[in-house]
C-alpha cells in the first residue's frame, strides 16, 4: 500500500510539472496536491486514494506480514490442537485478523 501511494504520487507529481512546464502554470497545483495527499499519509496513515487502491486490492505490509505468519503457523501445524467450535480459539483467530 505504502509503496503503491508513492509510486502514485511520484507519477502524478512528475506529470503535473512536466504539464505545468509545457502547457500552463495551472498545471503546478497538481504537485501541490499530491504532495498535500502524501503528507496527509505520512501523519495519519490515511489519504484519499487509500480506498481506491483497497478495493483493487493492495494490502499494506502489516497486513501481509500478519497473514503469512498465520499462514506458516499454520502449516508448521501451530493451530492442529485448535477445535474449529472452540469459541475462544474463533475469537484470537478472528482478533488477529485486519479489518
Amino acid at each position: 500500500m505504502e509503496r503503491a501511494i508513492e509510486a502514485n504520487a511520484a507519477v502524478i507529481a512528475l506529470g503535473g510539472v512536466v504539464l505545468g512546464a509545457t502547457l500552463d502554470r495551472e498545471w503546478l497545483a497538481l504537485p501541490a496536491l499530491v504532495t498535500i495527499f502524501l503528507f496527509q499519509h505520512a501523519i495519519q496513515g490515511w489519504c484519499p486514494p487509500v480506498p481506491v487502491l483497497r478495493r483493487l486490492g493492495f494490502r499494506t505490509s502489516y497486513e501481509i506480514d500478519e497473514q503469512e505468519r498465520n499462514a506458516l503457523k499454520a502449516m508448521r501445524g501451530d493451530y492442529a490442537g485448535v477445535s474449529r467450535s472452540d469459541d475462544r480459539a474463533a475469537a484470537a483467530f478472528k482478533a488477529s485478523q485486519p479489518h
